[in-house]
């Protein structure tokens, strides 16, 4: 990957420098509409995610008022294609990801040929595996303001995809 980009992997735990990221079969977390969905290989809708979201209370309101200005045919993290790991440039987006279950977040490196993915707007891209070149953080959890920056941030980012 020389020339490339750095790449970061945020996911399971407790990989070490060395170790390979493969494709996991998808996470479900119980009640979890969007984690549902990935399981049975189809993409959540927005309008879908926001009646959900609707039943939760006051405590749906922070991810009600994000999806404000989306459309409701808009996806909602699509699955990922089957037998490939997603890798972002972007350090704190891959926070995030290890962040949805405590994982961990790794600088890696594609094995063979990877390609720009579509499904974010984020700089991404899907590998078929990768090798961690260096663990960066361990169980990763975000606090208000990290998610509070990085919702702007991707606000920005849905913004300019539109």
């Amino acid at each position: 990957m020389k020339g490339g980009p750095i790449l970061f992997h945020g996911g399971v735990r407790d990989l070490r420098v060395g170790d390979r990221v493969v494709p996991s079969p998808p996470h479900v977390t119980d009640g979890c509409p969007l984690c549902v969905a990935r399981a049975q290989g189809r993409t959540m809708l927005v309008g879908e995610y926001r009646a959900w979201l609707a039943t939760m209370g006051p405590r749906a309101k922070p991810a009600i008022d994000a999806l404000a200005d989306a459309p409701d045919d808009a996806p909602v993290d699509p699955p990922t294609p089957p037998g490939r790991v997603y890798l972002t440039s972007d350090r704190e987006y891959a926070r995030w990801y290890a962040a949805r279950s405590a994982g961990d977040m790794y600088r890696v490196e594609p094995v063979g040929r990877y390609e720009r993915s579509p499904d974010d707007h984020f700089p991404t891209w899907t590998a078929a595996s990768a090798i961690v070149r260096e663990v960066v953080e361990r169980r990763v959890r975000l606090d208000r303001k990290d998610r509070r920056a990085l919702s702007r941030r991707w606000k920005r980012a849905d913004a300019r995809a539109m």
